[in-house]
């Protein structure tokens, strides 16, 4: 298989709230101390050799990263991953 059309990514070690593995790459809402409907989507990256949540706003924005180890688990959910579902960085989060 020609090597342009693989995206490895790598398993995180952690799974979200529905037990799903959460992998480099994923998108995830995070429920932490908030209401469904204040939910943040975050994504998952790989640097410095630790997991973190990077924050992104509905234009496609980033900030505010934090540890993925320091999150609780059972508030995060997988929605997708950057390379199958790049679009919802962009969308605003279901109601």
């Amino acid at each position: 298989m020609p090597s342009d059309r693989v995206e490895i990514e790598l398993f995180t070690g952690f799974y979200d709230k529905k037990g799903n593995k959460i992998y480099e790459g994923d998108i995830l809402y995070s429920f932490e101390g908030c209401s469904e409907d204040e939910a943040f989507k975050c994504k998952v990256v790989f640097k410095e050799g630790a997991f973190y949540l990077v924050e992104c706003g509905d234009d496609g924005e980033e900030w505010d990263e934090d540890l993925l180890s320091e999150f609780c688990l059972e508030e995060l959910e997988i929605v997708g991953n950057i390379h199958e579902n790049a679009e919802l960085l962009n969308e605003n989060k279901p109601s």
